[in-house]
């Protein structure tokens, strides 16, 4: 594969850059290439950003955490992850992409490092045995630290 620079893109992303950060939405520059031989496009990304997702990866899985550790309600996590206030009928009492994300990390589509998780699991099951597992890449230094904190630092190690 020979590739060649094709251009940046710009890419929206939403999301807390730290715990307990107020929810933001940036724009990132994101570089391509263009593969000489096939005339495939490769983006490469910075790291923590979810394929296919508005939401950073540290954002998505620090979601799951509150709702599936803490066990807070949805309206809540999405206050605290999302700078939209602006929400339709459903999110006043859910946040239907707590659910989906939960899936998606269950079967290995959120994140590469993942295993998926058998079906037949309650969504906050899922969502708190993938957190579990995403603290686990967190870094030594970490390990006292709180589980969101440990989920967010393993975030950028699990993409």
């Amino acid at each position: 594969m020979l590739l060649h620079g094709h251009g940046v893109r710009s890419r929206q992303v939403r999301g807390p850059l730290d715990v307990g950060g107020a929810p933001e939405e940036t724009d990132v520059l994101v570089r391509r290439y263009r593969c000489i031989e096939c005339s495939a496009v490769v983006v490469v990304v910075p790291r923590g950003l979810a394929r296919r997702r508005l939401f950073m990866l540290p954002a998505i899985l620090l979601a799951l955490s509150l709702w599936a550790v803490d066990r807070r309600p949805a309206r809540e996590v999405r206050g605290a992850i999302s700078p939209h206030r602006t929400v339709g009928v459903v999110a006043g009492w859910a946040w239907t992409s707590l659910g989906r994300w939960a899936r998606a990390a269950a079967d290995g589509r959120l994140a590469r490092k993942l295993r998926p998780i058998p079906p037949g699991v309650a969504r906050r099951e899922l969502a708190r045995r993938v957190v579990h597992t995403v603290a686990a890449f967190a870094p030594p230094a970490l390990r006292g630290a709180t589980i969101h904190e440990q989920v967010f630092a393993g975030a950028m190690l699990v993409a």
